[in-house]
């Protein structure tokens, strides 16, 4: 099984909260395509954009802070993403990533060594993050094969659904 993510990034800072992610007044959207094209448009009305060449975030603190709604973990799975990475998520972000099958990684020093567009390598396995622009690694939580599994079958919502 192949562990390690490739892709340009996209970097973002702290306290990206779910309405920055998906704003509100998008909640009646139900297409996964109408859900990614509003990805990120509480701050960056391009990304939907972005999101076709770049193909994982990093970010400061507190990712997914904010509201339950699991909208903004839709946009962003729909939109392409491969991963999102920061230093800390919010809880229930972070389980609805789970559950919908949008893998995040937390690292305390990704962001540090990251800019736009640059190329990064994510070993899941090992646990190291790579800015492949410029030769730097850094720590990451490790993930276990099992947890892998439940991303590569789009979470444990259609993991249920299949048993």
């Amino acid at each position: 099984m192949d562990m390690v993510i490739t892709g340009k990034v996209l970097v973002y800072d702290d306290n990206i909260d779910t309405d920055i992610i998906c704003p509100g007044r998008f909640l009646e959207l139900n297409e996964s395509k109408d859900i990614a094209n509003v990805a990120m448009s509480g701050i960056d009305s391009n990304f939907p954009e972005k999101a076709k060449t770049h193909s994982i975030i990093i970010a400061g603190k507190n990712f997914g802070c904010g509201s339950s709604r699991d909208h903004a973990v839709r946009a962003l799975k729909y939109s392409g993403l491969k991963a999102v990475i920061a230093q800390s998520f919010g809880r229930i972000f972070y389980r609805n990533a789970l559950n919908l099958g949008l893998l995040v990684i937390i690292s305390k020093d990704a962001r540090n060594i990251f800019n736009d567009g640059e190329s990064g390598k994510i070993d899941l396995t090992k646990g190291k993050i790579t800015n492949m622009d410029k030769i730097i690694t850094v720590d990451s939580d490790v993930i276990s094969e099992e947890e892998f599994k439940v991303y590569e079958q789009g979470g444990m919502i259609q993991i249920y659904k299949q048993n």
